[in-house]
């Protein structure tokens, strides 16, 4: 590519294609160095890998065909991460993935333009992969002959490229207001600016936290991540439960935001309740290797003496919220209902995790919108929401979440 790319003024290059079982994700992002020599003329395309027993015997993992796909979504995401601007402080890049992560790289240069993902697929998850995350498809026209071929692989990639764009639609303006705001959570905890140690740390053990759970992260694995002497930790963190609480706080505040930007998003609360779960199902492109982040929070804390307590408002807050929603669609069993919703998200959380599966999540979000729309106000539509509790005359319990044991 490179000999190509000196030798030539005009022509694209885009690589058929690049073994991702045989390279980094993030080396790969380099070929944005390359389009700033060739003046935007290079166009990567990554791919899952073949041939795995010549891959092997060069000491690389030999991988089922849904792993190569699944390693191939994750090197998209790294890709894009490196061409990114790091993350809401400044500090670098982080993702955490099965099989690729970034901690903290810097990311750049910048391409000299918008460089495009080319993916060659023929079978139906590269195809749908293609449609999800790449810009642009190479057909190999030996095993795509014919128009009827064609029109299959098309309607194939079309589908995620749909489903997608709904999502989108939906929580859009959502996204744009919880993203800017991630970033000073920990600040308004009290301590320094966003670059402060005491925010990195925070940061750092959110991240492993959900990765690894709370008893097996330690101080010093937090320490490390959040490049902070482990002696200074103390001075911020007097014990690992204390740092531990801040996460939950974090969280809290990243939930309030969400729901605050949901409601300002959305005036119908149908709408609404859309978004929150769409919003949910997307706040973490882990949740197929690791469920949902304040689910799996709660589970872990819940089976502690000491409980954590603060942890369960994370449930609390989203159940009472969606229950609102639905007695303004004019339910009495508002709170029955939020329940539900949440529990279907949850649920979902685990099984897209467990069989690390993130259709089942998208297919979900679609269900649950498709399912709200066909609920009908109930004869009672009236509730009190300064009490929290829909009149006695309709017999639904009160809104409010109450915290057992």
């Amino acid at each position: 590519m490179n000999w190509t790319a000196a030798r030539t003024a005009r022509i694209r290059i885009a690589p058929n294609v690049l073994n991702m079982a045989m390279r980094a994700p993030a080396m790969t992002a380099n070929a944005a160095s390359l389009d700033l020599l060739s003046r935007g003329r290079i166009e990567p395309g990554p791919g899952a890998g073949v041939f795995w027993d010549a891959i092997t015997t060069m000491g690389m993992p030999r991988r089922a065909q849904r792993q190569a796909i699944d390693a191939l979504s994750e090197a998209i995401d790294i890709i894009h991460a490196t061409w990114g601007n790091g993350d809401a402080q400044g500090r670098g890049a982080w993702l955490l993935r099965r099989y690729h992560h970034l901690d903290g790289m810097r990311p750049g240069p910048p391409a000299a333009h918008p460089m495009p993902i080319w993916l060659g697929a023929h079978k139906p998850r590269m195809l749908r992969l293609t449609g999800q995350k790449a810009d642009a498809w190479t057909a190999a026209l030996g095993r795509i002959q014919d128009r009827d071929q064609r029109q299959a692989a098309s309607a194939l990639i079309d589908q995620p490229i749909s489903v997608r764009n709904d999502m989108d639609h939906r929580s859009k303006q959502m996204s744009k207001m919880t993203k800017s705001d991630l970033g000073s959570v920990a600040a308004a905890d009290g301590q320094a600016g966003p670059h402060g140690k005491r925010e990195r740390l925070i940061a750092a053990a959110a991240q492993m936290i959900y990765r690894h759970g709370v008893e097996k992260t330690t101080l010093a694995d937090i320490a490390a991540a959040a490049e902070v002497p482990l002696g200074n930790v103390y001075y911020y963190f007097k014990t690992k439960n204390d740092l531990v609480q801040a996460v939950v706080k974090t969280h809290l505040a990243e939930a309030s935001t969400t729901l605050t930007a949901v409601e300002a998003a959305r005036e119908a609360p149908r709408e609404r309740l859309k978004a929150l779960f769409s919003a949910l199902a997307g706040q973490s492109e882990m949740i197929p290797w690791y469920g949902c982040p304040h689910g799996s929070l709660c589970q872990e804390l819940a089976k502690r003496a000491d409980g954590l307590g603060p942890a369960a408002d994370l449930m609390i807050i989203t159940v009472d919220w969606a229950a609102r929603q639905f007695d303004a669609i004019g339910r009495r069993d508002a709170y029955d209902l939020a329940v539900q919703v949440i529990a279907r998200y949850q649920g979902t959380a685990l099984l897209t995790s467990t069989l690390h599966d993130p259709d089942l999540m998208t297919r979900e979000t679609l269900r649950v919108a498709q399912w709200i729309d066909t609920l009908l106000p109930s004869e009672c539509a009236t509730s009190d929401l300064n009490t929290n509790r829909i009149p006695a005359m309709c017999g639904a319990s009160q809104f409010r979440v109450e915290r057992h044991g």
